[in-house]
């Protein structure tokens, strides 16, 4: 983006609570985490956007011809069909989730 400065932080909590103190106009953070981070904090002047900047897929990442990549496949497409991860993720970050990608496997 033209005219503008990178600050950069220690850790995003410190960014949270600048943003919120007016020292930085944004910041950029993963959805989840940041939500948790403004609640815990009380962060009464910081809301985050509806639209998401970016789309990433977190991974369990396995030595290749690992023995445990069976049971966790497995274990996830069982906690998908069940409900438990919607569940959990309703419970820990107070929304539905988004659909899953397909898997890359």
């Amino acid at each position: 983006m033209p005219n503008t400065q990178l600050v950069t932080f220690d850790s995003a909590e410190k960014a949270l609570i600048d943003l919120e103190k007016g020292n930085v106009d944004a910041v950029i953070k993963d959805k989840p985490t940041a939500q948790g981070m403004i609640e815990l904090a009380n962060l009464k002047n910081v809301r985050l956007l509806d639209d998401l900047l970016t789309e990433e897929y977190y991974g369990i990442a396995l030595p290749l011809g690992s023995p445990n990549k069976a049971a966790i496949d497995a274990t996830l497409d069982a906690m998908l069909a069940d409900g438990t991860i919607a569940e959990l993720h309703r419970k820990w970050f107070g929304y539905d989730p988004e659909p899953v990608a397909e898997k890359g496997y």
